[in-house]
C-alpha cells in the first residue's frame, strides 16, 4: 500500500506544469484573458482547445492520475468499488393488483415475477384488492410493506386513483404520485365530491369516474416541476381500459417475449406536427447519437395540407397527408416512437383520434407521448392507452393533464440513460419531476442492457462539506477510478433533495467525463448557502459501469 501511494505521488508531481515565477503565471494569465480563453491552474489540463500555453477555449479539468494495470488491484485500497443496492437479491417491487386480475391470470403474472428476478435480480410482492378499495386504503398498504429496498410499485388492473387540483389550467387531474408521497408532503386529506362539482371547461367531450378528489394545491403543497425531489421509489401503471382480462393476457406475453429476445424490431422514429405551429425548426433538439445513427432516425416530413372541404356537412378527408404517413409508419417494429404535439385525452393532432391508433395497430415497443392529457387513465378509451395496447406496445411516457413546455427536445443525457440500461422506472425518478406524467406500461423494463468491462471505484461516497459560516464556500474532492479494462464513462450528474426543500447549497456538482482503464478523474463539488440548517441530498452518477449504473452519493454540510 506504502509503495503504491509513493508511485501515485511521484507520478502526481511528474504531471505538473513546472513555472520559473509568479510573473511567468501573470503573463499567461494575462494573455489567456487577452485570447479569450480559460486559464488553467497548476494540476489542470486543458479539455477541448487549446489557445495557448496553459490556455484553453473551453473548460479547464484536473489532470488524471495514471496508474499501470497491474496496480489496479492495489488502487482498490485507496477506493471503494460502490455496491449495487440490489446485488444481493433483496431488492422489492410491490404490485398493486385488482382482485380479478390477480385471480385470473395468476399464471401470466408468476411468470412476469421470475422475468424480473432474472432480470434485475429484484423480488415481487403481490397486493391485491377489490376495485372499490379506497385509494387511503391502499396507500397504507403500501406503507406497510415499505422500507429501503422496494424499489417501485407497478399498479395493475382497475385501482383508483387520487386526484389533485391546482393544475396549469386549474383543472383537476389524476395522479399515481399519491402513492409514492408516502411522507406526506402533500396532505392526504380527500374527500368524495359529486360529479357535478366538477369543471368539465377543458374536458366536454367525455366523462370519467372522477370519485375522490385530492385536495392539495399542485402549486402550494406539492412538487413543483422546478424543484427535484428525493422520491423514494418509482410507479407506473398497467391499466388498459377495455377487455381488461384479455388486453393484460396479450400484454404479459409480449412483455415476456420481449425480455427472452423474442421481439423484433427497428430503428428510431420521430414526428412533430408542433413543429410548424409553435415552434422554429431550428429550436428543436434531437440529440440521440448514442442511441441511433443518422440512418437509423427517421424523421416525419410536416406537410400542410389545402383546408378541408366538407359536401353537405360531410368531412371528406379527414385525415391530411402528414397524419396518414404517421399511421403508416406506426405499423413498422419501431423500437422507439417519439411524439410531440397538441393533444386531448381522445386524441391529438394532426386530427388522429384513439379508434384511429387502435385500427392501425401500432407494431414498435417505447412511447414518449409528449402531449396534453393523452395519458389520462381515468377516460378508458385514452389514445395513449391505445398505442400501448393495441398493437406492440410495452412502455408510454404520458401526461393526465395539459402540459406546459418548449420546443420538442430530447438530450443525450437521457438518451444515455436509455442506453445504460436504467429502466423506465429509474428514469422517471431521475428525468421526470411532476405529478401528471406517468409510466403507462412496466416501468421495470429497459431499452438496453449493455456489457462491458469498466469498473467505477470512488474514493468516497459521502461528501461531507461539515460546517459553514454564512457567505463562506466549502469545497470536496472526490476521485473516481477506472479499475476495469473498457473506457469508463460517467455520463452525467444529477442533484436530488429531500422532500419538498429548495436548496442551492450545492452549486457546483459536475463529474462528467471519460475514465480510461488504469487513470483516474478528480471531480470538485462546490457549495455554500444563504440559508441556515442542515442540507443533505443525494447526487446520482449515471455511469456505463455494467454492475454500477447508478452510483449514489450523499452530500451533507450545515449552515451556521
Amino acid at each position: 500500500m506504502k509503495r503504491l501511494l509513493v508511485i501515485l505521488l511521484l507520478l502526481f508531481l511528474a504531471c505538473q506544469p513546472s513555472f520559473e515565477s509568479e510573473g511567468d503565471i501573470m503573463d499567461l494569465k494575462a494573455k489567456c484573458t487577452s485570447l479569450g480563453g480559460n486559464y488553467c491552474e497548476r494540476n489542470q489540463h486543458c479539455k477541448g482547445t487549446a489557445l495557448d500555453e496553459s490556455c484553453c477555449a473551453e473548460k479547464c479539468d484536473y489532470s488524471s492520475i495514471i496508474f499501470s494495470q497491474a496496480m489496479a488491484s492495489e488502487a482498490k485500497d485507496i477506493c471503494v468499488i460502490p455496491g449495487n443496492t440490489c446485488s444481493d437479491g433483496l431488492c422489492k417491487i410491490i404490485a398493486v393488483v385488482d382482485e380479478e386480475v390477480k385471480n385470473t391470470l395468476s399464471t401470466e403474472l408468476s411468470t412476469w415475477k421470475q422475468d424480473i428476478k432474472n432480470d434485475l435480480n429484484m423480488q415481487v410482492e403481490f397486493l391485491s384488492f377489490p376495485s372499490n378499495t379506497l385509494p387511503y386504503q391502499i396507500k397504507s398498504a403500501i406503507a406497510e410493506k415499505y422500507n429501503e429496498k422496494v424499489q417501485g410499485t407497478v399498479i395493475i388492473g382497475d385501482i383508483p386513483t387520487m386526484y389533485y387540483g391546482g393544475g396549469y389550467l386549474g383543472e383537476v387531474y389524476p395522479s399515481d404520485y399519491y402513492y409514492v408521497d408516502l411522507l406526506g408532503y402533500c396532505s392526504d386529506e380527500y374527500k368524495k365530491v359529486p360529479k357535478e362539482e366538477y369543471s368539465e371547461t377543458y374536458t366536454p367531450a367525455f366523462t370519467e369516474d372522477k370519485n375522490y378528489f385530492y385536495q392539495g394545491d399542485y402549486q402550494k403543497d406539492c412538487m413543483k416541476s422546478s424543484q427535484v425531489y428525493v422520491k423514494p421509489f418509482w410507479t407506473g401503471r398497467i391499466s388498459p381500459g377495455s377487455d381488461k382480462i384479455n388486453t393484460l393476457k396479450k400484454y404479459f406475453e409480449r412483455n415476456h417475449a420481449y425480455r427472452i429476445g423474442q421481439l423484433k424490431y427497428e430503428k428510431f422514429l420521430a414526428f412533430y406536427p408542433i413543429l410548424f405551429t409553435d415552434h422554429k425548426e431550428e429550436d428543436v433538439s434531437f440529440d440521440l447519437d448514442s442511441l441511433y445513427t443518422k440512418e437509423e432516425k427517421n424523421i416525419i416530413p410536416i406537410i400542410k395540407d389545402p383546408e378541408v372541404e366538407e359536401v353537405q356537412g360531410v368531412e371528406l378527408e379527414r385525415l391530411g397527408t402528414s397524419a396518414k404517413m404517421y399511421l403508416k409508419e406506426l405499423k413498422k417494429p419501431y423500437e422507439f416512437v417519439y411524439y410531440d404535439g397538441h393533444g386531448w385525452p381522445l386524441s391529438h393532432q394532426p386530427n388522429i383520434n384513439n379508434e384511429d391508433i387502435e385500427k392501425t395497430m401500432p407494431q414498435a415497443m417505447f412511447y414518449d407521448i409528449n402531449s396534453c392529457s393523452v395519458g389520462r387513465f381515468t377516460v378508458k378509451e385514452n389514445i395513449a392507452g391505445k398505442y400501448l395496447y393495441s398493437g406492440n406496445g410495452l412502455v408510454a411516457f404520458a401526461a393526465t393533464t395539459p402540459v406546459l413546455g418548449g420546443p420538442p427536445q430530447i438530450t443525450e443525457r437521457y438518451a444515455s440513460a436509455l442506453k445504460n440500461g436504467l429502466t423506465f422506472g429509474e428514469i422517471q425518478n431521475l428525468f421526470i419531476q411532476n405529478q401528471p406524467a406517468h409510466i403507462l406500461g412496466d416501468p421495470t423494463l429497459r431499452m438496453r442492457n449493455p456489457a462491458g468491462k469498466a469498473q467505477a471505484c470512488l474514493d468516497n461516497l459521502i461528501l461531507d462539506f461539515g460546517k459553514l459560516k454564512q457567505g463562506e464556500t466549502g469545497m470536496v474532492n472526490l476521485t473516481i477510478y477506472n479499475t476495469g479494462k473498457d473506457v469508463l464513462k460517467i455520463q452525467q450528474t444529477i442533484k436530488e433533495l429531500p422532500g419538498n426543500y429548495q436548496s442551492n447549497f450545492i452549486f457546483n456538482f459536475n463529474c462528467e467525463g471519460d475514465i480510461l482503464p488504469g487513470e483516474n478523474m478528480n471531480c470538485f463539488f462546490r457549495a455554500n448557502s444563504e440559508e441556515k440548517g442542515i442540507h443533505d441530498g443525494v447526487i446520482y452518477l449515471i455511469t456505463n459501469d455494467p454492475n454500477n449504473k447508478l452510483i449514489k452519493i450523499y452530500f451533507k454540510g450545515k449552515q451556521e
